[in-house]
């Protein structure tokens, strides 16, 4: 017969049984909590359109979170619920809650009633109440920035890399066009149709003999290349005379302005209808949609105005031009408007020719209305003409780049110099431009010097590192072809008092501190090697040693001699090579780093 000392023992045995139990799931629900705030935070940053990518975080960072007590995790919850809130306002609570379960422990001892639903349910309330609020931040910051391109502040954009070689191939305006009468031509698109590449070009002169003087476009095709890199062109000339492929119809020139290949001897193409007296009095009336069969040449008209005055946009649209296919079976196409600002839009390929086919990207989704088309990017609005100068940005030819593995659009960056801009994602966010090519380089000074830069992928025989591309030199009014081959990015990387450069980390315990100039990996003409130099503790990177006694350690890269290379417009400054007795920096900075006891030596070679 159980006494009453027994009874108490077994409900004591019980209580501490189900309390340990209700301890067990007390946790677990907080646990539960974390994970599901978490969760929700990397979803959230994952899958939300309008939010960029969330930035990495180290682990550490969570583990330290957990191990402290109830005064730090206060302090660390409330200062990242202003940050990152549910990650880090979780990792600061559930410090609170493990300092708290500490202390429910200790008072349960003095006072068994402690123990009870209070505690368990104060602690929830904790956990909770900083999920809660984080939850809510988040809302509040979706919705109050909801009207914004993008959503909360972006992260920055890395920049195109730098142009480490630029060489002419060749003007357009060569036996090619002569054979065919024609003097010059801007413009220049291309695509690929069967087993021809195709060149759309846009007004047209002519040579005097051939009894005309202009012409509102011209075509020809190319299937094998000249000595020169360029396409051995031929042009569509019945009797010997360029012929344009598209009618006027009325308006005073007419233009192609991008291309999509529809099978193997078709492809469609924008058209820009102009209408005004003359070359700097003009306007465009509307922008439509042609067809050409290349077996018959025979042109179609699929769509007179797709987008007019009317359409929405802040102002007309100048050019279209096809990009490419996208995961949901789409075609995208950038517009260019004549304020220089750039709208994506879709549609399917089978409905090019329907304007309520489209959809514009608002920046955080697509929209059936060109009204809320958001801008790619930002365009620089110029009231005063040298701010005009200044701000020019003609065209810009989007491609996707297989080196880089980002998108890069080519655009005029003011009226003389040419340069680019990347992207992970057609929608953006699109980097700050780079110069790549400077125009007085090779052509006298004009408004513009050069304008229309474009790509043409199909002639990269190395995946991008070399982009090609043709622009329209304004002085001769002709059509020029470039090559121009990416740099590779040269990182600083130290590990104590020991620096080395090269383009991958040599190992983990190594501090990336960034990209003080750009070289390159392949031999160039006109390129010199950079070599490792080493002498006791010290390292020093050149083409040659700098004095006796200085070992030879591996080829690092390849870089130019002087501050101009025969056959590249590209212009190259000095890098120094700065030491403070046993530690020698690379850098083009002339002045700057004395402040660290740092002194600038000699020139060791030249970067763009």
């Amino acid at each position: 017969m159980a006494t009453d000392t027994d009874v108490r023992i077994a409900d004591g045995g019980r209580g501490r049984a189900l309390a340990s139990a209700r301890d067990r799931w007390t946790a677990a629900a907080v646990v539960a909590i974390a994970v599901l705030a978490v969760g929700l935070r990397l979803w959230w940053a994952r899958y939300s359109p309008a939010m960029p990518d969330p930035p990495r975080f180290d682990d550490s960072i969570l583990a330290n979170a957990l191990a402290g007590g109830v005064i730090g995790g206060g302090a660390v919850a409330l200062t990242t619920l202003l940050t990152l809130p549910l990650v880090f306002g979780l990792a600061g609570s559930s410090r609170v809650a493990w300092a708290f379960q500490r202390a429910r422990r200790w008072m349960r001892r003095a006072d068994p009633s402690f123990g009870g639903t209070y505690a368990r349910w104060a602690l929830l309330a904790v956990a909770g109440a900083a999920a809660l609020s984080g939850a809510a931040l988040l809302v509040a910051r979706q919705i109050g920035s909801s009207s914004t391109t993008t959503q909360g502040e972006p992260l920055p954009v890395a920049l195109p890399p730098a142009v480490v070689y630029a060489r002419e191939l060749c003007t357009l305006s060569n036996e090619d066009a002569a054979a065919a009468l024609v003097q010059g031509a801007d413009g220049g698109i291309s695509l690929v149709v069967g087993d021809r590449t195709w060149w759309l070009f846009g007004d047209t002169l002519f040579l005097a003999e051939s009894g005309k003087q202009i012409e509102q476009n011209s075509i020809a095709w190319s299937q094998e290349l000249r000595p020169d890199g360029c396409p051995r062109l031929q042009y569509y000339a019945p009797d010997g005379v360029a012929l344009p492929f598209l009618p006027k119809d009325g308006s005073l020139t007419v233009w192609p302005t991008g291309a999509w290949p529809v099978d193997d001897h078709s492809f469609d193409f924008y058209t820009a209808y102009v209408y005004g007296s003359g070359p700097y009095a003009y306007t465009i009336g509307e922008m439509g949609l042609a067809r050409l069969d290349t077996e018959t040449m025979r042109v179609t008209v699929l769509a007179r105005r797709l987008w007019d005055e009317s359409s929405g946009f802040p102002s007309r649209v100048l050019l279209a031009q096809p990009v490419e296919i996208g995961d949901d079976g789409k075609l995208r196409v950038v517009l260019h408007t004549e304020a220089g600002t750039k709208y994506l839009a879709r549609a399917a390929a089978e409905r090019l020719a329907e304007a309520e086919a489209y959809e514009y990207w608002d920046g955080a989704k697509w929209s059936r209305s060109a009204t809320d088309a958001a801008a790619l990017w930002e365009q620089a609005e110029a009231r005063e003409n040298v701010e005009k100068l200044a701000t020019f940005e003609n065209g810009a030819s989007i491609a996707w780049n297989e080196s880089l593995r980002t998108y890069v659009a080519m655009v005029n960056i003011g009226y003389a110099e040419v340069g680019a801009r990347t992207a992970d994602r057609l929608e953006g966010p699109w980097s700050a431009p780079v110069r790549w090519l400077d125009c007085l380089a090779f052509a006298e000074p004009r408004v513009p010097t050069c304008y229309s830069p474009l790509q043409h992928p199909q002639m990269s025989a190395d995946g991008g590192r070399t982009i090609v591309t043709t622009l329209t030199r304004m002085d001769r009014y002709e059509a020029v072809m470039h090559a121009l081959t990416l740099g590779t990015a040269i990182h600083e990387y130290a590990r104590g008092d020991e620096v080395t450069y090269a383009e991958a980390s040599p190992g983990e315990e190594w501090r990336d501190n960034g990209v003080p100039f750009y070289a390159s990996a392949t031999e160039l003409p006109g390129f010199v090697a950079v070599y490792r130099w080493a002498r006791g503790v010290e390292t020093v990177y050149a083409p040659e040693a700098p004095d006796a006694g200085w070992s030879l350690g591996e080829r690092a890269f390849f870089a130019a001699p002087s501050a101009q290379v025969a056959g590249s417009l590209t212009r190259y400054r000095p890098v120094f090579d700065w030491e403070d007795g046993t530690t020698h920096l690379l850098s083009p900075l002339e002045t700057g780093l004395e402040q660290y006891g740092y002194t600038r030596g000699r020139v060791t070679f030249y970067a763009p």
